[in-house]
């Protein structure tokens, strides 16, 4: 490995649709267990099933040592999400596969990038808890119209004729304000959050220089 890749972070992907069957056994003791300890749980239970399902991935991570983490879950009412911090020949593997087992599916899987967005103001740089705006009491800004509303509150989330860009809106480069009305200020069409991606892929480690 280079000095330079040393510098690098590790990918991270995720995993959607994953049944919530898969963390069923935890139910029962979950109203009497802490998040943290929840959390903690899932993190266990789900790594377990995953690999139990997947051989390669277990041999890279048993007999290897290669890094395959859970680093995020979010359990939805029909299906849970999680986010997996892995080494680059596991990202590899799973980006040639685009599916990893669990239980009896096969889940879709594709490259994450953690982007530090505040949902507050849609400003990038810092999380809600430490939004000036909102530690100063103004009023927040929607991510699909950028008026001053709560973004659930958005009567045009499904309109996309009144989606608008607040960061784009605010850019001082031309081009991007002039195109603050095609997009909403968390889309995968916005430039920002385009840069801010490309920004993320040029600090993490894709392949493994022996």
């Amino acid at each position: 490995m280079t000095v330079q890749d040393a510098r690098k972070m590790l990918p991270k992907v995720t995993v959607a649709n994953i049944p919530k069957s898969i963390l069923s056994p935890l139910h029962e003791d979950r109203q009497s267990t802490s998040p943290e300890d929840y959390r903690a749980r899932a993190k266990e239970l789900l790594t377990t099933k995953f690999l139990e399902k997947n051989s390669e991935i277990e041999e890279l991570v048993l007999k290897c040592n290669e890094v395959f983490q859970i680093v995020f879950v979010n359990t939805g009412v029909e299906s849970t999400t999680v986010g997996i911090k892995v080494s680059p020949t596991i990202r590899n593997l799973l980006m040639k596969n685009e599916r990893i087992y669990i239980g009896n599916t096969s889940c879709k899987v594709y490259d994450r990038f953690d982007i530090r967005q505040c949902f507050f103001c849609q400003q990038f740089g810092h999380v809600s808890a430490k939004c000036h705006l909102k530690l100063g009491g103004k009023d927040q800004v929607c991510m699909f119209c950028s008026a001053s509303h709560p973004t659930k509150d958005c009567s045009f989330k499904y309109d996309k004729s009144n989606h608008r860009c607040v960061n784009c809106s605010h850019s001082d480069n031309h081009a991007l304000k002039q195109a603050c009305h095609t997009h909403h200020s968390g889309s995968d069409l916005c430039p920002l959050i385009i840069a801010e991606k490309a920004n993320i892929r040029k600090r993490t480690q894709y392949s493994k220089n022996l």
